[in-house]
């Protein structure tokens, strides 16, 4: 990130720390830096399905509602283009 993006996520993150040190915990940092983008989203994406897998273990019924959420908040893939010539 550049610019005014990499300022406000520092921003963010400044202020999730001191929320976390109200409460007697440390923000780490070696899970909250990633090298680039994808890295951060697929971190993220792990961490969903292991939280659907655990609430599976004793809510089948909710874990399919987290799973039909998660699905619907995915972009769908981008159509290839074609070009006329």
């Amino acid at each position: 990130m550049v610019g005014a993006a990499r300022g406000a996520c520092r921003a963010a993150r400044d202020v999730v720390a001191l929320t976390l040190a109200t409460l007697g915990l440390t923000l780490s940092e070696q899970k909250t830096h990633f090298d680039s983008r994808s890295d951060g989203l697929a971190r993220l994406r792990s961490k969903e399905i292991s939280l659907i897998e655990a609430v599976g273990r004793m809510d089948s019924e909710l874990q399919e509602e987290l799973i039909l959420a998660s699905l619907m908040r995915r972009p769908e893939p981008a159509s290839p283009s074609v070009s006329k010539d």
